[in-house]
């Protein structure tokens, strides 16, 4: 029974060393804000939600309180610029490369979300494990100034568009996984910048 203790401890501690020893830190030089970065598989992305203050760009409920957890929300137009140089919001192949690497969409939501309560993620949080060392919050969207969903989904947007519309990385409280929805380009959500 000891060694089976000792063998579960082993493992544990030996996947949070995998995922700290691949985490970093990145100054954006227009605003001087630090970011923490994580590696995923080859991708290298911000692991947190984009705090960069650009014209369009709005807190969550207005509340500039809210910007350290949540970051800015981004209409699509608005979001195609607002990430630092080196860095760009992620294509939807990107988005399916990162979704793949963490074991499919019915299992990557889970690995994804945070499962801190300071993040604020509606009770279940699902399958919640933030094994990957992602950090996603649950920041809603904003439809026509009203804002919704907080602390029930996490949009993240994607590069890709069709028309008045554009895709975005959804996740839930209500499940572990992850899927590409349709917004229209005029909501606002979240962005989560990754390295070119």
């Amino acid at each position: 029974m000891i060694k089976f203790f000792l063998v579960v401890l082993l493992a544990i501690l030996f996947s949070c060393a995998e995922i700290s020893a691949q985490q970093g830190t990145f100054n954006d030089p227009r605003d001087g804000t630090v970011y923490s970065s994580i590696k995923i598989g080859d991708q290298v992305w911000m692991s947190e939600n984009l705090r960069y203050f650009n014209d369009g760009a709005v807190p969550l409920k207005n509340n500039k309180e809210n910007i350290a957890k949540h970051g800015y929300l981004y209409d699509w137009e608005t979001a195609k610029e607002a990430c630092p140089k080196e860095w760009h919001i992620p294509t939807d192949e990107e988005w399916k490369e990162l979704l793949n690497y963490l074991g499919g969409k019915n299992k990557a939501g889970g690995k994804l979300k945070s499962n801190l309560p300071k993040f604020g993620w509606k009770t279940p949080n699902r399958f919640a494990t933030n094994s990957s060392g992602f950090n996603a919050s649950p920041s809603g969207v904003s439809q026509g100034g009203e804002f919704s969903l907080i602390g029930e989904v996490a949009y993240y947007w994607s590069s890709e568009a069709e028309c008045t519309s554009a895709y975005a990385l959804y996740l839930t409280y209500k499940a572990g996984f992850a899927d590409l929805k349709v917004l229209p380009k005029t909501d606002m959500a979240a962005i989560r910048c990754i390295k070119d």
